[in-house]
C-alpha cells in the first residue's frame, strides 16, 4: 500500500500530478485518486482505506481546499487517526486556516511552495524539506517494486460536474474529495516470502504439593481438689451466774447433810 497519502483540490491537479510523479521517482509511492481508483469503484471506501494504509499525509493548501467540504473530511480523518500531517501551503491562505481545519492545523509549520516553478518542477529547496518530512515517517521503497506512472486524461467539464455533486451528498463518517476519479493503475509488485514464525514451547508450571498443617493436641488441664475447710467447734462459754448458784446449791446440801 503507498505510504504517501496526497490531499488536494481539484483546482490544482496538474501541479499535484508532478508531485505525485516526483515523490514516486524518489522512491515513496503514494496515494492519489486518479491514479488509485478506476471506474465503479467506490469513492469514499477508497479513500478512506488510503488514509488508514499511510504512514503520513500531505495536504496541498489552497483557499479553496480549506472550503472544500470534502478536504475537510480527509483532515478530519487523517487528524483522528493521528496520522502525521505536512502542510504544503500553494496560495496565499491565512494560518492556520479558518474552519474546521484549523484545529488540526493550528500546531503546524507548513512549507512555503506558493512559487511556480516549485510547483511546476518540485525541485530546490522546498523539495528537499519536504522530503526530509516525508522520510520521517515513510520509507523509500526499491524502485523495482515501484508503480509506473501513466497520466490520466481526464475532462475538465466533467470533473466540475463530479466535484459539484460530490459537494451536494450527504455527509457521512467517511472522508470523500470532491468528485475525485480516474482509471486505476495496475502495479507490479515482488512479493517477499512471509517469515516462518517459531512457536516457543510454553513452559509447564510446577505444582507445589500444598504443606500439611500438623495439629498439636490441646493440653489436658489438671483439676487441683478444692481444700475442704475443719471447721472449729465454737468453745462453750461458761454463764458466771449458773456456775455460782451451782457452787450455792451445792453448799446448800452439804450444810442438809
Amino acid at each position: 500500500n503507498p505510504e504517501v497519502f496526497l490531499s488536494y483540490q481539484w483546482g490544482h491537479q496538474p501541479q499535484v500530478k508532478a508531485l505525485y510523479s516526483q515523490l514516486t521517482s524518489q522512491g515513496f509511492p503514494c496515494w492519489m485518486d486518479i491514479q488509485q481508483m478506476g471506474g465503479g469503484d467506490a469513492l469514499y471506501g477508497k479513500i478512506d482505506k488510503g488514509i488508514r494504509s499511510a504512514k503520513v499525509v500531505v495536504s496541498c493548501v489552497t483557499p479553496k481546499y480549506t472550503l472544500s467540504a470534502n478536504c475537510r473530511r480527509e483532515v478530519s480523518l487523517a487528524d483522528a487517526l493521528r496520522k502525521p500531517i505536512v502542510p504544503l501551503l500553494l496560495e496565499d491562505t491565512s494560518w492556520p486556516p479558518e474552519g474546521p481545519m484549523s484545529m488540526a492545523f493550528t500546531e503546524l509549520l507548513y512549507i512555503d511552495c506558493r512559487d511556480d516553478r516549485t510547483q511546476n518542477g518540485w525541485q530546490g529547496e522546498k523539495f528537499e524539506e519536504l522530503m526530509l518530512q516525508v522520510s520521517q515517517y515513510a520509507k523509500p521503497a526499491p524502485k523495482s517494486v515501484l508503480p509506473s506512472i501513466k497520466p490520466a486524461e481526464q475532462n475538465t467539464s466533467n470533473d466540475v460536474d463530479r466535484d459539484r455533486k460530490a459537494n451536494n451528498m450527504a455527509p457521512t463518517e467517511s472522508p470523500a474529495v470532491n468528485g475525485k476519479a480516474g482509471t486505476a493503475v495496475k502495479t507490479t509488485a515482488k512479493t517477499q516470502p512471509k517469515p516462518i514464525a517459531t512457536v516457543q514451547p510454553t513452559p509447564t508450571a510446577t505444582i507445589q504439593p500444598t504443606p500439611i498443617a500438623t495439629i498439636q493436641p490441646t493440653p489436658i488441664t489438671t483439676v487441683q481438689p478444692t481444700p475442704i475447710a475443719t471447721v472449729q467447734p465454737t468453745p462453750t462459754r461458761k454463764n458466771p451466774r449458773a456456775e455460782a448458784n451451782n457452787v450455792r446449791k451445792s453448799s446448800s446440801a452439804c450444810s442438809i447433810l
